[in-house]
């Protein structure tokens, strides 16, 4: 098993190594701008319809039901 593990590392890296665009200056700018120092708050932006849906899938579920009280019913 570590040695599929060894080699799965070894053929992806070797796809990273061969790529033509990783070392121009173009890639340059377009890693300064993703990782740059706005990268937090680019990610929560991408994210948070992520989790805007989540929560509208929840209520969903549930169905805005609400837990009855013993003391009262409701018919």
């Amino acid at each position: 098993m570590r040695f599929l593990f060894t080699l799965l590392f070894l053929v992806i890296s070797l796809g990273v190594a061969a790529c033509p665009f990783c070392r121009t200056s173009t890639a340059a700018r377009i890693r300064e701008a993703l990782f740059g120092p706005d990268f937090f708050l680019n990610l929560f932006a991408c994210l948070l319809p992520f989790a805007a849906f989540f929560m509208i899938t929840i209520l969903i579920y549930h169905g805005g039901k609400q837990k009855q009280s013993a003391a009262n019913p409701l018919p």
